[in-house]
This record gives C-alpha cells, structure tokens and sequence, in this order.
C-alpha cells in the first residue's frame, strides 16, 4: 500500500504521513496548543496520559497548589496525579536490573 501524505493543520508546513499526522499535531508540532488547558483536555484521553512527562506533570501540580483549577478539576487532577506518579515509580523500580526489590520498596512504590 501506498502511503498517504497530509499538511500538518497546525501550520508549521509540515507533509506528515497520514498514520502520524495525529501524534504529530498534539505532541511533536512547534505551533501546537499548550499550557494548562491543552494538558487538562489531555489528562482525559488514555492515550495521552502514557505521554505527559515530568514537566507536564509539574505543571498541572502547581495549577492544583496555586488553585489555578475548579474544585471538581484539582480533586481530579490531584487524583490522576497521584495514580501517575505511583505508576512513574513502579516503572522505575521495576526497571532496575541486577538486585532484588524489596517488598517495603515495592509498598512504597505502590502507596
């Protein structure tokens, strides 16, 4: 099959293939939406949760210490954060080679 070409809609003049056009526009792109409203509209596709990094996430905890947030949004940012974060140090922990894990360690992690 023959791959398909499109002009990135953002507007950096970008021919994407069709397949990568979408993790382009929301990730990749310079003239992307960003800031807190683009990582909150982000916080609720699965998809993109595997794809905030540390920055992202420290910018919505300080929207959530700063009250930047409605209460209905920072009790759910402040949830979604704390699930992450714990997953963040599960991966690291589990991505240690060569020595065991113990199980406080892995509680830890978990908690």
């Amino acid at each position: 099959p023959e791959t398909k070409f499109v002009l990135c809609s953002q507007g950096c003049g970008r021919m994407l293939p069709e397949h990568s056009v979408n993790e382009h526009e929301l990730w990749q792109c310079r003239c992307r939406p960003q800031g807190l409203e683009f990582l909150l509209r982000e916080t609720k596709s699965q998809a993109s949760l595997a794809m905030l990094d540390e920055k992202h996430l420290e910018i919505l905890e300080t929207a959530c210490a700063e009250d930047a947030l409605e209460p209905v949004e920072k009790k759910r940012i402040l949830a979604l954060l704390t699930y992450l974060q714990g997953e963040k140090r599960l991966e690291k922990l589990l991505a240690q080679e060569d020595r065991d894990i113990l199980m406080e360690e892995l509680a830890d992690a978990i908690d």
